[in-house]
């Protein structure tokens, strides 16, 4: 009788907290607060079980970028307190995007856990198998709550974000052989119930893409949405091609190479799928295709870019994309990658009409460096990286989403017009949302200070633009032991050196050139 008691109890208490969750919390606590600053210590990383102190930037040489330093320490300290622990709904320690977000959310976690990965990578392993562990058969969910299971699927990012932790950090063979197996029946289901006839790849609704409200398939408010089932979607086929080629990858690291080359194999058919039916020449850009009709849906969004991410066209193609990237009046905005062209008659500042997403940028980012674009690539992920950076040190909050025109949120909302979003979620970007946009730190460590690290060590390949000249970095990785100090000299020369175990290796390097450091030097990776 206790035990029932208990019980009902129990499922009362998670009914409170989940209907003040949805309609107090998102709405009042967390306009008044923030999670930032929050002193992590040696005693909080015990209760969370993270092994390391967090990563730690200090910039000089100049005055105009110690905005950096700040929002790099800021990103940590929201990303440990969206941390949780296991729970009686998931047994794994998992991310919240932002505290109005209370649910495990499945390309969310995927970004997450890229974020967590130059901290600990054990976190980063446990926020992607959290989405694993709570599939319905072999669907990954869109989002599980305590009230909520989700009937919809996500961007298919979580084999994508495992490999890139397992190539750098050389996880246990036996945890990426359970993630191949869940991950390729799951690759089977999105076959088998999101793929027409044409080869290509549908979403079955505007929320399973992400970019609900973005003009391709809806109205600002939601009150009118598209049958996204007849629309061959850019996008989701891209993410295929990626899931594809991780999927492969995963397969040759077990020993599977007859599976790594069907993988492979089906990488490159969807590839040229999406060359050859989803390309509009006119306007160099890939867009939806509607299958019923045969006409493209002409709305130049982040979706018509995310091809170049899966390397999808061919070099003449990328070239043209590039110019539109590069361009001021299109992608190439202040803070880059808006979700829609600046000038395109459908941009407003509202969620995925307008405003620029870090998770959706990252992506065209990778997909510059995978075209050699690395001058771009070097302009674009620093103005990315301080635009958040100095939104952060104005308003002292990490946002949902960005004002690609200025380094301020004041014109931004969330789907105006929607009653039932106001009243559960406010009409602006949530704060302390580290989903995605803590994405800002990879950017600076992988991208443009060029630390990465393999199972044959590490490797610095820096990518400064010219805004970057006469400015020095000192950025301490705990994780690696590692420790490594660079000066952009004022001819985009970067020279520094990198310290572990106390070796010091120094280095000077021209803009992409690459300094290895061989694993006996900087220490075997832990996992």
């Amino acid at each position: 009788m206790r035990l029932r008691l208990a019980r009902i109890a129990l499922r009362y208490l998670r009914t409170v907290r989940y209907i003040a969750d949805l309609l107090v919390w998102s709405r009042v606590f967390v306009a008044r607060r923030t999670l930032a600053n929050i002193q992590i210590n040696d005693e909080l990383r015990a209760k969370k079980a993270v092994a390391y102190r967090q990563p730690a930037l200090a910039v000089g040489g100049r005055t105009g970028a110690q905005h950096f330093e700040h929002g790099f320490s800021i990103v940590y300290d929201v990303l440990f307190a969206n941390l949780q622990m296991p729970s009686h709904n998931v047994h794994l320690r998992h991310a919240l995007p932002g505290p109005a977000f209370a649910g495990v959310y499945l390309w969310d976690s995927a970004f997450i856990a890229l974020i967590w990965r130059d901290w600990d990578t054990e976190v980063a392993y446990d926020v992607l198998e959290s989405v694993i562990a709570l599939r319905r058969g072999d669907q990954l969910q869109h989002v599980v709550q305590d009230f909520v299971r989700s009937e919809f699927t996500q961007p298919p990012l979580i084999a994508w974000a495992a490999m890139r932790l397992h190539s750098q950090r050389s996880g246990s063979l036996a945890r990426l052989a359970r993630f191949y197996e869940a991950l390729h029946a799951y690759h089977r289901w999105l076959d088998r119930h999101r793929r027409l006839d044409n080869g290509l790849y549908f979403w079955m609704h505007p929320y399973e893409s992400g970019v609900e409200n973005s003009p391709r398939f809806s109205s600002r408010d939601e009150s009118r949405l598209a049958d996204t089932t007849m629309l061959a979607a850019p996008d989701f086929s891209a993410y295929m091609v990626l899931q594809c080629e991780a999927l492969s990858a995963m397969a040759t690291a077990l020993g599977h190479p007859d599976a790594a080359a069907r993988h492979a194999n089906e990488a490159v058919r969807i590839r040229d799928l999406i060359e050859a039916l989803l390309w509009h020449e006119e306007d160099g850009l890939y867009y939806d295709l509607n299958v019923r009709t045969g006409r493209f849906v002409r709305s130049r969004t982040i979706a018509s870019l995310i091809p170049l991410a899966a390397g999808v066209p061919g070099e003449a193609r990328a070239a043209r994309m590039r110019g539109l990237l590069c361009n001021a009046s299109a992608f190439g905005s202040t803070i880059p990658f808006p979700s829609v062209a600046l000038d395109d008659p459908s941009f407003e500042k509202d969620m995925w009409r307008g405003p620029v997403w870090i998770n959706t940028a990252y992506l065209v980012l990778d997909g510059l460096l995978r075209y050699g674009y690395e001058r771009e690539y070097a302009q674009l992920a620093w103005r990315l990286c301080d635009g958040v950076y100095r939104v952060l040190e104005h308003e002292h909050q990490i946002y949902e989403f960005y004002d690609p025109e200025y380094f301020h949120t004041r014109e931004l909302r969330r789907k105006k017009g929607n009653w039932w979003k106001a009243f559960t979620l406010g009409t602006r970007p949530q704060k302390d949302f580290v989903g995605w946009s803590g994405l800002v730190n990879p950017l600076l460590i992988e991208g443009l200070i060029g630390y990465r690290r393999t199972a044959a060590g590490c490797v610095i390949r820096p990518r400064f633009p010219d805004e970057a000249r006469g400015l020095s970095f000192r950025l301490s990785l705990p994780q690696d032991d590692c420790q490594l100090e660079l000066s952009v000299l004022p001819d985009g020369r970067v020279r520094g050196r990198i310290e572990h175990a106390g070796r010091a290796d120094p280095f000077e390097l021209a803009a992409g050139e690459a300094h290895p450091m061989p694993a006996q030097a900087a220490g075997a990776a832990r996992s």
